[in-house]
């Protein structure tokens, strides 16, 4: 299978273990991360699973796709935001595209915050 993570990879340890952790389990599958960071390139150059492409080469190899798997904490923190409701909107375009190429979706790690208000329920 060909598995695209999602994660912040801003140095940020679980997130990295988390993805590492698959990686050595998970030989027989190819993950795929979009970056244009060279840290994450450096970061993950010791595995021959992980494949890293610039950010802007996501809608060209969307067909190759299997699954889209997000790993992440506090996904949801900023519901209460106008940057966090952005940012759902956006999730939910995303989303969309995903179900129409038939590519599954996948979470794992994540956490629930308190919403503090009417908009953010219903995101």
């Amino acid at each position: 299978m060909n598995i695209c993570i999602s994660a912040y990879l801003d140095n940020n340890i679980g997130d990295d273990l988390m993805i590492i952790t698959l990686v050595k389990n998970f030989q027989d599958h190819n993950f795929f991360i979009f970056s244009d960071r060279s840290i994450v390139r450096e970061k993950f150059k010791d595995y021959d699973n992980i494949y890293i492409y610039n950010e802007n080469e996501f809608e060209s190899k969307l067909k190759d796709l299997s699954i889209y798997l997000t790993i992440g904490g506090s996904l949801f923190n900023n519901l209460n935001s106008i940057m966090g409701k952005l940012f759902r909107l956006k999730r939910i375009r995303l989303l969309k595209k995903l179900k129409k190429e038939k590519i599954y979706v996948a979470t794992m790690g994540v956490n629930f915050p308190i919403i503090e208000h009417k908009i953010g329920k219903k995101f």
